[in-house]
């Protein structure tokens, strides 16, 4: 899966790919650009990608529901007398 993500607010606007499924490891190939109006010359570079392992991440675990606090007693409040 890619995903596309926009980044870069305080150096300047860009565009970052997360690419997630893949195994670690060096991918190549190569990046062609092509212009289809042919105002540019087409171009081809070698690429070479090395993914690494990104972290694991925790697994979710649910929030405990609150317990019920009873309300403290006075044990001294029918000892006062008027």
């Amino acid at each position: 899966m890619i995903r596309w993500l926009t980044a870069g607010e305080s150096h300047g606007p860009a565009l970052i790919a997360t690419i997630e499924g893949l195994p670690a490891g060096a991918t190549a190939g190569t990046l062609n650009y092509v212009d289809i109006s042919k105002t540019h010359a087409d171009n081809e570079m070698p690429l070479i990608i090395n993914l690494a392992q990104g972290p694991d991440l925790p697994t979710q675990t649910p929030t405990p529901k609150p317990t019920i606090t009873k309300k403290p007693t006075d044990g001294c409040a029918k000892q006062i007398k008027h």
